[in-house]
């Protein structure tokens, strides 16, 4: 019988579960500025940023992991500035967002 030597090569793949959000703000008017997801506080914004965009998980930003889907987000300055929207995180996708 001929032999059929063949080499079959199986790529798996799997699909992100999470997405990440990241928050950043370029003015020092606000001083700290509190953030929540569906009412659940998830950190603070201490630092600003002078120049440029930075991307998910930059120092200075707050940067969270979530599964895909629409979330509320409240913030709260110190200087009682406050901002409230819905957001989306996308699976496998960084989302920033400037408070501004």
């Amino acid at each position: 019988f001929p032999s059929h030597d063949r080499s079959n090569s199986i790529r798996i793949t799997t699909k992100p579960t999470t997405g990440q959000y990241a928050f950043y703000t370029t003015s020092t008017n606000y001083g700290f500025i509190g953030i929540f997801l569906n009412g659940v506080y998830e950190g603070r914004l201490t630092k600003f940023f002078t120049s440029g965009e930075p991307t998910c998980g930059s120092d200075g930003t707050l940067t969270i992991n979530r599964p895909g889907g629409i979330y509320q987000l409240t913030a709260r300055s110190t200087n009682g500035t406050t901002w409230s929207n819905n957001i989306r995180i996308v699976n496998g996708e960084c989302t920033l967002t400037k408070f501004q």
